[in-house]
């Protein structure tokens, strides 16, 4: 057994993943504000690498990382790598800083994305204990054990129009294109599924959450808000 998260943080972690469009990067703006109006100190941070006070390495690692003009799909999955072990550096270095770190992002997008980036069939090489790649990514890095996995599932067609890219409504049809788009999701929705069991057979110190993210904000908020108070629970608000 491989160990996926070899290091703990001071201060509370919480990983919020799931599709393109899911509604993560929202529902965590919706969780800083939470905890903030309880009086705890947020920091909030994207993988791979990229948040107003990173050094500008990190940054530069992540825009790398995200191109797509690569010509090698090795390229990118390295430069995510090395973009990773950047930001795992920053947070032991700002972690005392903050009662809770909340991360759009992290080890479980690199595991869905990169396996799609890789392979025709979604879930299947990078998710068993016998994937090189796998090995790679487990002893490159020293990743922090999250104390909370939030994966937001929301439906591919759903996720698509959140996006802005779709011109239609759903009601409306989609064409060739949008349904190519909505495939990806729907296959990166699978792999995600597969990631999540994963996560909970591993990582039995943390607590991986399926959030169900096709409904309004304010309910999909309500879905997790009680993993949200278990957390925090007894946790001072007057740490200096």
């Amino acid at each position: 057994m491989f160990d996926l998260f070899s290091a703990k943080l001071p201060c509370k972690l919480i990983v919020f993943e799931g599709i393109n469009g899911c509604g993560k990067t929202t529902q965590l703006q919706l969780a800083r504000k939470y905890f903030e109006d309880k009086g705890l100190r947020v920091g909030c941070f994207y993988d791979p690498g990229i948040c107003d006070s990173c050094d500008k390495s990190v940054k530069d690692l992540r825009q790398l990382a995200c191109r797509r003009e690569w010509s090698s799909i090795y390229t990118r999955f390295l430069m995510f790598i090395a973009a990773r072990e950047e930001l795992n550096c920053y947070l032991d270095e700002v972690a005392d800083d903050y009662d809770i770190i909340l991360l759009d992002r992290y080890v479980p997008s690199t595991l869905a994305y990169q396996t799609l980036d890789f392979f025709d069939n979604p879930g299947n090489a990078l998710l068993t204990d016998n994937s090189e790649l796998f090995k790679f990514l487990i002893s490159s890095t020293g990743n922090f054990q999250p104390d909370l996995f939030l994966f937001f599932d929301a439906a591919p067609d759903v996720a698509y129009s959140r996006t802005g890219k779709s011109t239609r409504s759903i009601e409306e049809g989609i064409d060739i294109f949008e349904q190519k788009a909505i495939k990806f999701l729907a296959d990166l929705r699978e792999v995600y599924s597969l990631v999540m069991g994963r996560l909970l057979k591993i990582t039995p110190d943390s607590d991986v959450v399926l959030v169900p993210a096709s409904t309004s904000i304010e309910t999909t908020f309500s879905h997790y808000k009680e993993d949200l108070d278990k957390l925090i629970n007894g946790l001072s608000t007057t740490k200096n």
